[in-house]
């Protein structure tokens, strides 16, 4: 057991010393960056801490009495997303940054236009 606990906090400082290593790179990208995760038909974007951003169920995609499924991917989506703010996992950084900042002042990017009109979440 003691193993298990050594090897833990040795991949834990092993995770911590790349992750120092990908702020040192892009320390503009830790603080600006967006991390997504998909599940099913939706998607979550949480920044380097991992609090949500914002959130997008595929229009369409939702029908009623599919209330629990929905939960279970926006959970799912959410740890995706956490995960790989969690261990600095970028993604392109430009579009990332792009569509952070259409969000924030409320309008859509292109990637966005096609794939339908703006729902509640968006």
């Amino acid at each position: 057991m003691a193993m298990d606990i050594e090897d833990r906090v040795a991949q834990a400082m092993r995770q911590l010393e790349s992750n120092i290593e990908k702020a040192r790179r892009n320390p503009e990208a830790v603080l600006q960056g967006s991390f997504s995760g998909t599940a099913r038909n939706v998607t979550v974007w949480v920044d380097s801490l991992g609090r949500t951003e914002r959130c997008r169920i595929t229009p369409g995609s939702v029908l009623e009495g599919d209330e629990a499924q929905l939960i279970q991917a926006f959970q799912e989506a959410t740890r995706k997303a956490r995960r790989k703010a969690e261990n600095l996992e970028f993604e392109d950084e430009a579009e990332d940054h792009c569509e952070r900042g259409a969000a924030r002042r409320g309008f859509l990017d292109e990637a966005d236009a096609d794939e339908g009109p703006p729902t509640w979440l968006r």
